[in-house]
């Protein structure tokens, strides 16, 4: 190449170069080899080979110039000396200096030290010997990049003949260069795009001339058919067929329209008989000239289902507040999940863990019968409460179970069961929901088991929040000792009697004679025994429809519909009745005053009504709540008995002493009378101290020994319930007064204290001492004495003391 570019004989001109056979063979191969070559990294060293037998050019190289990122990119560069810089950017070498002036440059170590000189140019990389670079132009004249040789040896210099063969080649090899980066950005945006199509999750097809031209793997996967046979295919024999002529229309509007039309939901059964729902998205297209479609089919069964199951979950949520009992609340359950699952044959049970039962307050069978409560015995409902995990039995599943002894054959065998456990918040098993199939071809699978578990915590948690706001709802109207009607309730019903237009009402006032005798005596938890008797004969006494409540601690109250004077008369009759029945084993004997009123005019108010009935009832009393209280005294006369204060001899005793001390001061005949029933009775209150503390062996507690006070309280207040004892009521509540102050309840001092009480508290003393007691034995007649003595001014009357030694 050195000879041919030092010879003579080189034509003198460019333009007769330009006519040589070697320059027009070289346009020629540019131009065969950019349709040869498969690429730019072929076409690059091949356009390399040409120019170097036109120039020399060992050292070579394109430079691509990007305006947008202001940078210069190397995708070929050949050089002994220089590494390919690949890219740069905001540099001033002369590459760039050539694409900023868009004119070819050669350059010699002189033109080169100019060049920095006037700072035109920076230097870059080792500086060649001779440096010729040429812009690469479009048809429009930008400057797309730079084609540069260099050399680095002093043999081989560059002259102006060289840059213009180099400018001659630079437009046929621009034109191949831009022709083949266009044909690299299609192929490149035609493989992105087919990644796209084929790794879409969405089915993608281009319908034209009455057929699928093309479809990707995954509307083939949809559909379930083979790739190779699309172009047979037609999607509307897939669509299901309610959904068919809705999907008829949108094509028909997509065809006529030249808006896209938003996408459309519609549901398919594909070759493996699923189905699915698809979102169907067209839009018009040309597909070889010819009018065409491209649709994407998105499956969004998953997307649909979840969709569902949140919406139940919502729904499920919801019916907490729209069912008024847990009964509308259990049918609304079953139609929500019958929309996410199979649910004809539908069951809820709940487990009592106390009564150890298993009830079912809800279940719909085509062939079986609710089994109502039951004891929690070995069935699949009660396998799941005891395992607290979800089961799907097949029938075959179910005999299994049945030969293994996990389970025992219960209600009719079902072809598939599934059943999960409700749960509290603690995660304790309080139930049990069930679905069952006795169709073949409807078995549940492990996504209806999914499923069925994922809305069973809803679903559990709307059960107990329905359950306890019936609960407290039942408590707002309800007495909670009784388990009748509150007064709360009773009121409602009267005033919503008041509004009545018709009709006659009865309403019966019952008051519970001497239940606070019966609480002071006997204790609270006999006065509510008393009170619970008295709802259950109520309740037996009176028709379902009728309204009984507690309005009070002992007050009773009945509203009776449509019911005349005979009936209402009849019915406190029977009461009555079955009071004396009941007498016969009732301990203290129940007594009732009962008062009522009956009107048939809808303008007589209830309180009325009321007032009439209450004053009836207080009428009966008067006339016989002294007899009630007499009996309820006689019941402890015999209870006192019953503990042996009267029969070992005690009040005898003391009765004995008292007499002789009380003797000495002349007393009268009624108050000796008195004095001897006090001796008797003066410990009367024992009756209401329970046995563990009248009884104690040892020392009592100071708890105890405050609660063992409060029979002298107790002993009042029976005694003035009583005729016979009210004389010596007084002195029952005294009769622990001491002589100093310190006695109780009332801490009296002196004479304060009545004569009888100082008598009986000395009398008493001495007998005490000189008795057995559980916790001691009885001291001798001497050491009793001087107890006594040195008790003489502090607990009793010295004075009483020194009669009483005597």
């Amino acid at each position: 190449m050195n000879e041919h570019h030092c010879s003579e004989s080189v034509m003198g001109d460019v333009s007769q170069y330009q006519k040589t056979d070697k320059l027009q063979k070289a346009l020629y191969l540019i131009s065969e080899t950019a349709n040869l070559a498969l690429n730019l990294d072929e076409l690059y060293p091949a356009i390399h080979k040409i120019i170097g037998e036109l120039i020399p050019a060992e050292n070579l190289f394109f430079a691509l110039y990007n305006e947008v990122t202001d940078t210069v990119h190397f995708p070929y560069y050949i050089d002994e000396i220089v590494k390919n810089p690949i890219q740069r950017q905001g540099k001033r070498g002369l590459t760039e200096y050539v694409i900023k002036t868009g004119q070819p440059l050669l350059v010699s170590p002189s033109v080169y030290a100019e060049l920095l000189e006037q700072d035109k140019v920076e230097k870059t990389g080792v500086p060649a010997i001779d440096w010729m670079g040429v812009p690469l132009k479009t048809a429009q004249g930008k400057v797309i990049g730079v084609l540069a040789v260099q050399t680095y040896a002093e043999g081989i210099r560059y002259e102006q003949m060289d840059k213009e063969i180099l400018t001659f080649v630079s437009t046929q090899v621009a034109m191949v260069v831009e022709r083949k980066r266009a044909e690299e950005a299609l192929r490149e945006r035609e493989e992105q795009y087919r990644v796209i199509v084929e790794q879409s999750h969405d089915g993608i097809y281009i319908y034209s001339e009455d057929k699928i031209v093309y479809a990707n793997d995954k509307l083939c996967a949809l559909l379930g058919v083979k790739s190779q046979n699309i172009d047979t295919i037609n999607l509307l024999n897939y669509i299901h067929f309610e959904d068919k002529i809705r999907i008829e229309n949108y094509i028909g509007q997509q065809t006529n329209n030249e808006k896209i039309l938003p996408a459309i939901e519609a549901r398919i059964i594909n070759t493996q008989n699923q189905l699915k729902v698809i979102e169907l998205n067209l839009t018009k297209i040309v597909y070889k000239g010819k009018s065409a479609f491209i649709g994407v089919v998105s499956d969004i069964t998953e997307r649909k289902a979840a969709e569902k199951l949140q919406n139940a979950l919502y729904l499920i949520s919801e019916t907490i507040h729209s069912s008024t009992d847990l009964e509308k609340m259990y049918i609304s359950l079953q139609r929500i999940i019958g929309e996410l699952i199979r649910a004809e044959n539908f069951f809820i049970a709940i487990y009592d863990e106390n009564s150890d039962t298993v009830h079912f307050p809800y279940h719909v069978d085509e062939k079986d019968v609710n089994p109502g409560t039951r004891e929690n015995g070995r069935g699949l409902t009660n396998y799941v409460i005891k395992t607290g995990q979800p089961l799907c039995v097949s029938q075959a599943d179910h005999a299994r179970m049945i030969r293994e002894g996990k389970v025992d054959k219960s209600g009719a065998i079902c072809v598939n069961w599934l059943g999960v456990p409700l749960k509290t918040a603690k995660n304790e098993v309080f139930g049990v929901l069930g679905v069952k199939t006795y169709k073949e071809s409807i078995p549940y699978s492990q996504k209806d088991k999914d499923i069925l578990s994922f809305v069973s915590n809803q679903v559990a948690m709307v059960i107990r929040r329905k359950q306890d706001e019936i609960r407290l709802q039942y408590l707002s109207f309800r007495d909670s000792l009784s388990g009748l009607y509150n007064r709360r309730y009773f009121e409602e019903e009267m005033r919503r009697m008041d509004k009545r237009r018709e009709g006659s009402v009865g309403l019966i006032i019952l008051d519970v004679d001497g239940l606070k005798l019966v609480n002071d005596i006997f204790g609270h938890d006999c006065g509510d025994i008393q009170l619970i008797n008295v709802a259950k004969l109520l309740t037996g006494c009176f028709r379902e429809r009728d309204v009984i409540a507690r309005i009070g601690g002992d007050e009773y109250a009945i509203l009776l519909h449509d019911a005349d004077i005979p009936t209402v008369k009849a019915v406190c009759e029977r009461v009555q009745k079955r009071i004396l029945v009941g007498n016969l084993e009732n301990n203290p004997p129940l007594s009732l005053s009962i008062g009522f009123a009956v009107s048939d005019d809808p303008s007589t108010p209830m309180r009325e009504l009321f007032k009439q009935a209450d004053n009836n009832m207080y009428r009966e009393k008067l006339s016989h709540g002294q007899n009630a209280r007499s009996a309820i005294v006689q019941t402890m006369m015999k209870l006192l008995e019953d503990r042996d204060f009267i029969t070992e001899g005690h009040g005898d005793r003391v009765e004995k002493i008292v007499v002789d001390l009380a003797q000495k001061y002349e007393l009268s005949e009624e108050k000796m009378a008195n004095l001897r029933l006090f001796a008797q009775f003066h410990d009367v209150g024992k009756v209401g101290i329970l046995n563990n503390i009248l009884l104690k062996p040892g020392v009592l507690t100071m708890e105890e020994m405050q609660e063992m006070r409060g029979h002298s309280e107790i002993g009042h207040r029976i005694a003035r319930s009583s005729p016979d004892l009210l004389p010596i009521a007084d002195f029952i509540l005294k009769h622990h007064e001491w002589w100093d102050g310190t006695g109780y309840p009332l801490g009296l001092t002196g004479t304060e204290i009545p004569l009888e009480c100082r008598i009986l508290a000395i009398a008493d003393a001495y007998d005490a001492m000189t008795s057995d007691r559980p916790y001691r034995r009885a001291m001798s007649h001497e050491t009793a004495i001087e107890e006594l003595k040195s008790y003489a001014g502090v607990q009793f009357d010295p004075e009483l003391i020194e009669k009483f030694i005597k």
